[in-house]
């Protein structure tokens, strides 16, 4: 009669062995997995800040050139801010107030021009 022989660790010391050794490769993966979430944190900060700078500076030249009478160059200025930051942020409800302000004047700017050639028309 033969004996089944039985594959695998015969001793309990082996078994440790190889408990640990999993223990360390998933210490491992999570620690990797943990260093590559905070650079990727760290990338969309930094991203998140320039993004946040550029529609800064397009909302400033924005109202500099409403305030010289460029009302579309302010609008295209500031709907290209608009993409840049988030719409909860003040910094987003700010352009959103300018742009309001700009299609307003602009769309009072167009009735004035449509009256005044009516005027003229009649005369």
């Amino acid at each position: 009669m033969e004996t089944d022989k039985v594959e695998g660790p015969q001793d309990s010391s082996e078994v440790g062995k190889e408990g640990e050794a999993s223990t360390a490769e998933e210490e491992r993966l999570a620690a990797e997995k943990s260093r590559r979430l905070r650079e990727d944190l760290a990338q969309k900060a930094m991203e998140d800040a320039r993004n946040k700078k550029e529609a800064e500076t397009l909302f400033q030249m924005s109202q500099r050139a409403y305030g010289r009478g460029g009302y579309d160059r302010s609008v295209e200025m500031l709907e290209a801010a608009l993409t840049k930051v988030s719409g909860s942020s003040n910094l987003g409800d700010e352009v959103r107030v300018g742009l309001q302000m700009n299609l307003g004047y602009d769309c009072h700017d167009n009735a004035v021009k449509r009256l005044t050639i009516r005027w003229l028309d009649f005369l």
